[in-house]
């Protein structure tokens, strides 16, 4: 492969609109189908997506930073740039593909109060090879849903 290489940057552009669907598809669930036209996934904004309510002006609900890159190691210090310069609305999260083991232990800071996205009860990472999966379960528990 050449130097000018973008298959990592596309990687990550794809992960995080699979990510941005995850957030959206969960969030329908959240609300009656007669709501839907309220809601909007938003990208690029925001930081990589934000999920919001249309109010007359838009009322942010989730602000959502993504992650792709896998690296050695596991430590919040990796992510230190993105903690500190996040743009905040209250419920700010960290998506990455990787696990961050010394999340509560770690001396680097979070400024902004950032959380990490659960995809599961404990689980809070969720690599490229596995957002297929959660997306499919959330497709099929909302047509459940709404059937």
């Amino acid at each position: 492969m050449g130097n000018r290489n973008a298959t990592a940057t596309w990687s990550g552009f794809a992960h995080q609109g699979q990510v941005g669907l995850l957030v959206a598809l969960r969030k329908m669930q959240e609300i009656s189908p007669a709501e839907y036209s309220q809601y909007y996934l938003e990208y690029e904004e925001k930081e990589d997506f934000a999920i919001y309510k249309l109010e007359g002006i838009p009322k942010y609900l989730s602000v959502h930073q993504v992650k792709a890159f896998y690296a050695r190691g596991d430590s919040k210090s990796k992510y230190k740039k993105a903690l500190a310069n996040f743009d905040c609305c209250g419920e700010d999260y960290l998506h990455t593909v990787m696990e961050i083991t010394d999340w509560d232990t770690s001396k680097t800071g979070n400024p902004k109060n950032v959380k990490r996205y659960s995809y599961t009860g404990s689980q809070f990472h969720c690599g490229t090879d596995e957002i297929e999966t959660f997306l499919i379960k959330e497709l099929k528990q909302l047509q459940n849903q709404q059937t």
